[in-house]
């Protein structure tokens, strides 16, 4: 039993919010035990009980627990302790569902999905289970206020008719001879003297029944036959206890839950109008759920496969002078593919206009060398004949 404890990791803190789920993991627990280990239930559970849920069982006897029925006693108590718990479940459920669920970032519309079912079914389960208790609460009651009915008109109508016969057959006396007779058959035979024959006859006679024994286990004959047995009044405890085969139905419409998955997967009124144009006009779940995986609304800008350029910064020494036909108003674009498609051919335009500019850039450099060189040999070559000119002017000035 140590090596294969059920309750092993099994602990609950007296949270309300949490004793849903411990209360089927006691009741999956109980039911994976062997028939010999059910007294063994009842203190295990109660020494994984915590904070309010364990001073909610402080009244009950150790010694009580110690037995087959003792987990029934450990789960009754918790159960009229969290009574409320239904109710509040289902508002933090709806709550949940309504409001708090939204798209987590990189998320897929595959593992939205299926998590956008599993919070739904939450109160779709509840809701079920609730109905079901309501709808087996009056089925009980009917069958008992007839059952009342009955008897009540039974003891009318023996009453009435024994004062009618009081009445009628003041005169004649009870116990007339038919009655008598019939009163002798009804009876036991009259006891016939034993012999010693008839006392062997009787013996044989009689059939011997399997003595019922006072313990706790009784025996079926077979080793089969007892495991049935004990599977049989499991499956009656764990009946009572939990709501099995419900039938669960949806609390939203299919065009109500289309519109809400919408909306919580994040998209804009642009998409919801192209997601129902692409289902064709239909708004059900089912359908958008087919149109959304197959579509692709991821945003690019975010996913780690796509990479973009950053921008290049202009070089200081190059300054590019506007044409006269350019407009300075910025270009406006309504998706974001044509804005990326535009700044890559605004990259590949600038990228060519600087390479012309560097271009040109060099070539009036070099031309400027070359005439500031030819200037200088012009320069050097003139200056003789400047000097010789400025010389004979002074002699004819003298």
């Amino acid at each position: 039993m140590s090596e294969k404890d059920p309750f092993k990791d099994l602990t609950f803190s007296g949270a309300p919010s949490e004793y849903r789920l411990f209360r089927r993991k006691i009741l999956l627990s109980v039911a994976s035990l062997e028939e010999k280990h059910l007294y063994l239930a009842g203190p295990r559970i109660l020494n994984r009980l915590q904070g309010e849920a364990w001073r909610a069982t402080e009244h009950l006897s150790i010694g009580e627990l110690r037995t087959e029925q003792g987990w029934l006693k450990v789960l009754r108590a918790l159960d009229d302790h969290y009574r409320y718990l239904p109710e509040t479940e289902l508002n933090e459920c709806v709550d949940e569902c309504l409001f708090h669920l939204k798209r987590r970032g990189n998320e897929g519309p595959t593992a939205f999905v299926s998590r956008f079912k599993a919070v739904l079914s939450r109160p779709e389960t509840l809701v079920a289970a609730e109905c079901a208790q309501q709808k087996g609460s009056t089925k009980r009651r009917r069958p008992t206020d007839k059952h009342a009915d009955s008897e009540a008109e039974q003891q009318s109508s023996s009453l009435s008719s024994d004062h009618a016969a009081d009445d009628d057959g003041d005169d004649e006396p009870r116990l007339t001879r038919d009655r008598v007779d019939q009163a002798a058959a009804a009876s036991d035979p009259a006891a016939t003297a034993k012999t010693v024959g008839s006392f062997i006859d009787s013996v044989k006679g009689k059939k011997k029944t399997p003595a019922s024994g006072g313990g706790s286990h009784r025996s079926r004959g077979t080793h089969r036959a007892d495991e049935e047995r004990a599977n049989r009044r499991m499956l009656e405890d764990l009946g009572k206890l939990e709501v099995g085969h419900l039938r669960v139905k949806p609390i939203f419409f299919e065009v109500i839950l289309g519109h809400l998955f919408m909306r919580k997967y994040g998209l804009t009124r642009e998409q919801r109008s192209q997601v129902i144009r692409s289902t064709g006009g239909s708004c059900k779940f089912k359908d958008v759920e087919k149109v959304i995986r197959a579509s692709d609304y991821e945003d690019k800008m975010n996913e780690p496969g796509t990479r973009h350029a950053p921008p290049r910064q202009g070089r200081s020494t190059h300054v590019l002078a506007a044409e006269e036909g350019s407009s300075l108003s910025e270009p406006t674009y309504s998706d974001d593919e044509e804005v990326h498609e535009a700044a890559e051919s605004f990259d590949e335009e600038g990228d060519e206009e600087l390479e012309e500019a560097y271009e040109v850039q060099k070539q009036a450099k070099h031309e400027a060398k070359r005439a500031y060189r030819s200037y200088r040999d012009q320069e050097r070559k003139a200056a003789p004949h400047a000097s010789g000119r400025l010389a004979a002017q002074r002699v004819s000035s003298e």
